[in-house]
């Protein structure tokens, strides 16, 4: 899944074999084992920034890659899909003060930035680097896809695992009057305690199909979203199942990111 800040600072951490990261009383990322269809936790999990956390240590970010231009494509909220102007760069964070650890050599994290010029809505912040692997571990990672909700643009998760779509808030939710792109991202390198500490939100999708829809021989596994579209207010996604071979959708209220609908095509 999404290489998560969080993740990158575990690994800057590990002083022996294992490290447990406990926000809000549960496993962070990659260390949670039990299978989340198993829990009775809320389909739709907004998780903010563990600001406790980030106190303990110095987190300074550099610009790596400098900011060039690109486009992007936008799921509006109406259910258009806009051609926006964007721009994006990679910045190297370094943790320097680290509870008994050695300073850690940084690692790279990409960033994009837009605006909305309909809503005024940005979005700025880390995303995923794309299918190659990261310079830390050899992980693959996989790209996102950016869409208009209630609390402003999100970047979602391509990929899912285990039947959970993962999305992320922007940092900087709106422009000041008159600010254009290169303001926004004047205001983000401002931001220095937690610089990539996204609120983030998990979006449980297994509790609505057969028991392992969303695995392969018994396995969690990464499954592809087909398709993502918005109409009447709704997210739609469309995917695969791999244990079974039968295509399936869902529907999330993008005022409230539940699933309103859940279909499994025979």
């Amino acid at each position: 899944m999404k290489p998560k800040l969080i993740f990158y600072i575990a690994l800057a951490l590990l002083g022996g074999l294992w490290i447990a990261l406990v926000t809000n009383g549960r496993f962070e990322g990659w260390l949670l084992e039990k299978s989340r269809g198993e829990t009775k936790t809320p389909d739709a999990l907004r998780d903010p920034p563990d600001t406790n956390f980030f106190k303990t240590l110095k987190i300074q970010k550099t610009l790596k890659t400098p900011w060039t231009d690109f486009k992007v494509s936008l799921l509006r909220a109406d259910g258009q899909v806009a051609q926006l102007d964007a721009k994006k760069a990679v910045y190297t964070i370094h943790i320097t003060k680290i509870p008994n650890g050695k300073p850690h050599q940084g690692f790279d994290v990409p960033v994009t930035a837009f605006i909305d010029p309909a809503t005024s809505n940005v979005w700025i912040g880390q995303v995923n680097p794309g299918n190659v692997d990261t310079n830390e571990i050899p992980a693959v990672v996989h790209t996102n896809f950016y869409f208009e909700a209630g609390a402003g643009i999100f970047a979602g998760d391509s990929v899912m695992f285990d039947g959970m779509f993962d999305c992320d808030e922007s940092l900087i939710k709106n422009t000041y009057p008159g600010e254009d792109l290169n303001g926004v991202i004047q205001r983000f390198e401002k931001i220095e305690a937690t610089p990539f500490n996204h609120v983030h939100w998990e979006i449980r999708l297994n509790n609505y199909f057969q028991k392992g829809f969303f695995r392969k021989d018994d396995w969690k596994v990464d499954i592809q979203i087909q398709r993502e579209k918005v109409t009447r207010g709704k997210l739609q996604l469309d995917f695969k199942s791999p244990e079974f071979g039968t295509t399936a959708s869902v529907w999330l209220d993008l005022k409230t990111l539940k699933v309103v609908k859940a279909v499994e095509h025979k």
